[in-house]
């Protein structure tokens, strides 16, 4: 006879992680601590879960996630079908998942795009945002939410475009559409014809919702900061990624999947906090110069160009550094101190860095 245990509170942990678990198809090990604050509270909601009969373990191809039980998605389908519907039901990736690893890979990357969404507070869920996906959602006015890529291809035949993308969602924002990808472990690598398509795709949706001059953004997360530097050090070989510093979306931004990008995530997405932060760093140098060949955000006493780094964007970082190759100068990033090593090896020596204190900056602006 079947367990008849209660689901979880929603708003409690576990609760989160069997509404993101159903979301994604299967939820990453690794993920666990992150979503739910520390290792040995990760281990007690697990194993609460699976005692419970809502939660078991998958570990094949030396992969581990946890997936939903039959029981699990009859109660969360019964407690919110507005909520959960789409992902349980039919035959879907996120109900019936396959066993191949490459399947599974990306439903983990996808879940740790869902859980630096969630944590940074921005409407995830279906009940939560306007549904199904539109034009009308990228109108400058609509409220910001992430779209997963399987509710953007539920507009149709229209996304056939986009087939191809590794786009793992997008996040519609009053700025603009920004494209949101995950290469988690791996450098990343794009099919550039299939992501220009998508990023003209987006544009074309937004004119369409009312949106009159915008940028298509991108945004990158990435499991380890050491990425940043990497990605940084090869944009000046014949190896460089061509979509990050050519023809596609700009700012492109590359945050960790971490408590780190989950500040960043959401310094990036609150538009008022992220002025207050740039006018704090303003203090103690010098204006732009107008004009200038370098592109920079302040100049220090000594008159060398200074670009805020903290919220990393991969191609004015790559200009920038560039620049002062081709001009004989030297410049200045300020940066949190985390990512000193990752900028130090990308941009090289004709850079110094000016760093700020994270822990200090998370107490002072932000409380997550």
């Amino acid at each position: 006879m079947e367990k008849q245990m209660l689901l979880p509170t929603p708003g409690t942990r576990a609760y989160d992680l069997l509404a993101l678990t159903a979301l994604s198809g299967e939820y990453p090990a690794s993920s666990v601590s992150r979503l739910v604050g520390s290792t040995a509270y990760a281990e007690k909601v697990v194993a609460r879960l699976k005692a419970d009969g809502f939660l078991r373990t998958v570990y094949r191809d030396r992969l581990r996630g946890y997936r939903l039980t039959s029981a699990a998605k009859r109660r969360l389908l019964a407690s919110d079908p507005r909520r959960f519907a789409f992902y349980l039901t039919g035959s879907t990736d996120t109900n019936r998942v396959k066993s191949e690893p490459v399947r599974r890979l990306r439903l983990h990357r996808v879940a740790q795009v869902y859980t630096s969404i969630y944590k940074a507070e921005i409407p995830l869920f279906r009940d939560d945002k306007p549904c199904p996906f539109s034009a009308a959602v990228l109108h400058p006015s609509a409220p910001t939410a992430f779209y997963g890529s399987r509710e953007v291809k539920e507009m149709g035949i229209e996304t056939v475009k986009i087939r191809g993308s590794r786009m793992v969602g997008v996040l519609a924002a009053p700025g603009g559409p920004c494209l949101c990808y995950n290469c988690a472990g791996n450098m990343p690598a794009f099919d550039h014809q299939s992501e220009l398509r998508a990023k003209v795709f987006f544009q074309n949706l937004a004119r369409r919702g009312g949106a009159a001059q915008l940028n298509v953004t991108g945004l990158l997360f990435a499991d380890r900061i050491e990425t940043l530097g990497q990605v940084l050090a090869q944009s000046h070989t014949r190896d460089r990624e061509y979509f990050l510093f050519g023809e596609g979306c700009e700012p492109f931004y590359l945050l960790t999947n971490d408590h780190y990008g989950d500040v960043q995530l959401r310094l990036l997405c609150n538009v008022p906090l992220r002025q207050s932060f740039l006018a704090v760093l303003r203090q103690g140098f010098a204006p732009p110069c107008p004009g200038r060949q370098i592109e920079h955000d302040a100049m220090t006493t000594a008159g060398q160009p200074v670009l805020f780094a903290c919220l990393p964007d991969l191609p004015r970082l790559f200009r920038f550094c560039s620049a002062l190759e081709l001009y004989d100068r030297q410049g200045v990033l300020v940066c949190f101190d985390f990512q000193a090593a990752a900028l130090k090896q990308g941009c090289g020596d004709r850079i110094s860095l000016q760093l700020i204190d994270f822990d200090k900056f998370e107490r002072g602006f932000l409380s997550i």
